[in-house]
């Protein structure tokens, strides 16, 4: 079996999964927090629920970054880390110890998950920390040897600038959304205000978005731009659902709020 043709098939097939996920998510809803609406037959804690199902992604990172072999097989070419390969690996991992372990521990509370979510978010992350491990060190690693950062200063000076503002504003708006019930005003919902909720229903999921596009232009990897893409269509048709929601419950919603990005959707 060859390694990389299998890797460059599963690459294509989530290149063009981004929208089917996008269109059968606008459709379907994603079934957990406000956009439970009808108790699922099994689920899961939680908290352990949502720390099992992102924690996947920054441990399979980890192995296809460093290990020599992945899906059964020897990688094509010896495992070939480098600085640069590093950074984009630490930067992954902080994004996931955030929505992991962090995001959790801050949460005053979280409904049951189903499980069948959960069960999709571990194939989805995992496949997805693969990708990207492997590219960094497997399929292309020639890409990152030598003093990359320096070779393009101006994209990577850039992406991660937008990985840091995307990531500072997601945890910056889930805070927002977690004062809201912490605060004992409101024993459900309440419409949340501040920073971009000023524009947009779903500010934490537009800032994810701008982390992983940062994260793409940055490294110049075809794994992480396909991640992000991906993301993008789950967390934008989720946040359509949510909008909705939202303009439903509350009559007195402001109307020229827009679902995740100002002015346009």
């Amino acid at each position: 079996m060859d390694e990389l043709d299998v890797y460059g098939k599963i690459l294509f097939f989530f290149q063009v999964s981004a929208i089917v996920i996008f269109v059968g998510t606008l459709l379907a809803g994603s079934p957990y927090g406000s956009q439970i609406k009808e108790p699922p037959k099994y689920t899961v804690h939680g908290k352990w629920g949502w720390f099992v199902m992102e924690i996947v992604s920054p441990v399979v990172l980890i192995a296809a970054y460093l290990s020599p072999t992945m899906l059964g097989v020897f990688a094509p070419q010896p495992v070939q880390t480098s600085a640069a390969g590093n950074l984009f690996v630490l930067l992954w991992v902080m994004h996931y110890v955030n929505r992991a372990i962090v995001y959790p521990l801050r949460a005053p509370s979280r409904k049951p998950l189903p499980l069948d979510t959960v069960v999709q978010a571990v194939i989805f992350n995992s496949i997805n920390g693969y990708l990207a491990g492997r590219h960094f060190s497997v399929v292309h690693p020639e890409q990152y040897l030598g003093n990359y950062l320096m070779g393009h200063p101006v994209r990577c000076l850039a992406g991660l600038g937008l990985f840091a503002a995307g990531m500072y504003g997601n945890i910056y708006h889930d805070g927002v959304l977690m004062e809201l019930r912490r605060s004992g005003k409101t024993t459900g919902y309440a419409v949340p205000t501040g920073g971009l909720f000023r524009w947009v229903s779903c500010p934490h999921y537009l800032s994810e978005a701008v982390e992983w596009l940062g994260l793409a232009l940055a490294s110049g990897s075809p794994a992480v731009l396909t991640f992000a893409l991906n993301t993008m269509a789950n967390l934008f048709a989720r946040a359509v659902h949510v909008h909705r929601w939202y303009q439903g419950r509350f009559e007195d919603y402001p109307r020229n709020r827009k679902a995740v990005i100002p002015y346009l959707l």
